[in-house]
């Protein structure tokens, strides 16, 4: 594993847990001081310049490329993929893999597909609830492109946001964000055959899905495992994966959609 570290804040070496990962997974990782043959982990959260570090490590020969926290990329970079994008992963903290995997399995099978999601999302947009929130919408309507209808606030006392998306193939997005302050936080839903709820609250330690059917009841929550480590063994598998999702198109497009969603904020 190799790493391009962004700026360092308050928080410090942001990426420090994805060096102890390769601790972690001694038969499957080391540490690099180059990109040729290794997985790269840039820290995205900084920089609006990220996707140059994409496009360099790509270029240097980099096995892939993990995108931890990536904000909306500088203006001119947002239409632009760098080659070699199927082996970039988007690691983002409200999205955990498992609970997506779990998602993604239960709309999947014809005659699941969802009627009506609900998104709720709580916290800055810094903090990724916002991008992550668009992402659970996505996921839950099929995986495909959202469209943004008008976005006006509820009140003037507390600038919460409600806004109405539509999937590629009709399916309605009720969706609403609160830019407070705070810890974030965000629940979804789904309505169809198959009702789908995902909840992830950091603070009260909470990040599950539930889904309930004619079958009964099953809750999934986000595994044991650390996020870093988890993230560091999905890009060593990923090269061998052939059905391996473009994460890169996806995570751009839901960056531009919430940069879209706050520039509406900002002039309503």
């Amino acid at each position: 594993m190799s790493s391009a570290p962004g700026a360092r804040g308050a928080d410090g070496d942001r990426l420090a847990p994805y060096r102890v990962a390769v601790a972690e997974l001694p038969l499957s990782a080391q540490l690099s001081s180059t990109a040729t043959g290794a997985v790269v982990v840039i820290d995205a959260r900084g920089s609006g310049g990220w996707l140059c570090a994409v496009e360099a490590a790509l270029a240097d020969g980099a096995r892939g490329v993990v995108v931890d926290e990536a904000v909306v990329p500088d203006a001119g970079r947002r239409d632009r993929l760098p080659a070699g994008g199927a082996h970039v992963l988007a690691a983002r903290c409200f999205l955990p893999r498992d609970l997506v995997e779990a998602a993604r399995a239960l709309v999947a099978p014809s005659g699941s597909k969802a009627v009506l999601v609900t998104v709720e999302a709580g916290g800055p947009s810094s903090s990724g609830v916002l991008r992550d929130a668009l992402g659970w919408a996505r996921v839950l309507t099929g995986g495909g492109e959202l469209g943004l209808g008008s976005v006006f606030p509820e009140n003037e006392s507390g600038p919460t946001v409600s806004l109405l998306l539509e999937s590629h193939d009709g399916i309605p997005v009720l969706f609403s964000w609160a830019p407070a302050a705070g810890v974030p936080w965000l629940r979804v839903s789904a309505l169809g055959a198959v009702e789908v709820e995902v909840a992830i609250d950091p603070g009260a330690g909470v990040a599950r899905l539930t889904s309930r059917s004619a079958e009964g009841e099953r809750v999934v929550r986000e595994a044991f495992e650390g996020r870093a480590r988890r993230e560091l063994r999905w890009a060593l598998e990923a090269p061998r994966a052939s059905d391996w999702p473009d994460e890169l198109s996806r995570l751009l497009e839901d960056l531009e959609l919430s940069w879209q969603i706050e520039r509406g904020c900002s002039s309503a």
